[in-house]
């Protein structure tokens, strides 16, 4: 089993459990009586193999005319900090999906891209893992300007079960069994 399907159960729980999460890794005030949460499933090749784990969701006011919001969770196993790059790929693929879909059904006239707020969950301790963001400067062309984009990062072998509690980060507890792969392996290479 691969490391996207066996975590992929973890993010198709209740909607108020969701929206909970999101509040607490995005700073949000999420009110889950008054939105319309969906998952967004990203397609990947099918070779792609690597130890990692992205959710997208879409938010939706069921009250207000306003524009849906869209947040993007990586769960990331391997410490590399090129796990960054791939999440800015991935959100630009979803971004971009979503932009041609609006306009071949009519409903976005001008290809409009709505970039997620994102999160990247490091499992792992690494030497190159930023202490709290990720950063990257985009050049636009044509004299565009640039956009200085930041994606903040969660340490998660730095957290104990009391305070994925206390952080309201219930659903991220089953990820808990992940701090042990690193023994494990020894481990295992021990028994070799």
């Amino acid at each position: 089993m691969k490391f996207n399907e066996a975590v992929s159960p973890l993010f198709e729980v209740s909607k108020d459990l969701v929206i909970t999460t999101l509040n607490s890794l995005f700073h949000e005030n999420i009110e889950p009586e008054k939105v319309e949460v969906e998952k967004i499933d990203v397609k990947y090749p099918g070779d792609f193999d690597l130890m990692y784990f992205d959710v997208f969701y879409k938010v939706t006011d069921k009250t207000e005319q306003a524009e849906p919001r869209y947040y993007h969770i990586e769960i990331q196993t391997d410490p590399n900090i090129n796990v960054y790059l791939w999440a800015l790929r991935s959100y630009l693929v979803e971004a971009e999906r979503n932009a041609i879909s609006g306009i071949l059904n009519g409903t976005n006239k001008r290809g409009k891209i709505y970039m997620p707020r994102s999160v990247i969950i490091h499992t792992e301790c690494g030497e190159d893992i930023p202490d709290e963001e990720y950063e990257i400067r985009i050049e636009l062309p044509d004299g565009g300007g640039s956009i200085d984009h930041r994606v903040p990062i969660l340490r998660y072998w730095e957290y104990d079960m009391q305070q994925l509690i206390d952080k309201q980060l219930h659903l991220l507890l089953p990820l808990q069994s992940l701090l042990l792969r690193p023994e494990l392996e020894r481990l295992s290479k021990i028994d070799e």
